[in-house]
């Protein structure tokens, strides 16, 4: 019994580390190419902000380093 059991873990032990750190790559160039396309797509909201925020607004985050 215990042979059988040794076999299928020496069998399936790469398998499964193969295969969950390739699911950890996979997620991992989606969601940071999810938020690399997001804030991608934000580049218009910040200039229209920046057109019709006044200039001392602009000026006190700035200065505040926010």
């Amino acid at each position: 019994m215990a042979g059988a059991i040794n076999d299928l873990v020496l069998r399936w032990a790469p398998i499964v580390t193969y295969g969950f750190y390739s699911l950890v790559i996979g997620l991992s160039a989606c969601f940071q190419g999810g938020m690399a396309l997001y804030y991608f797509t934000r580049r218009k909201h910040i200039e229209r902000f920046n057109r019709s925020t006044p200039e001392w607004i602009r000026r006190l985050f700035v200065e505040m380093r926010a």
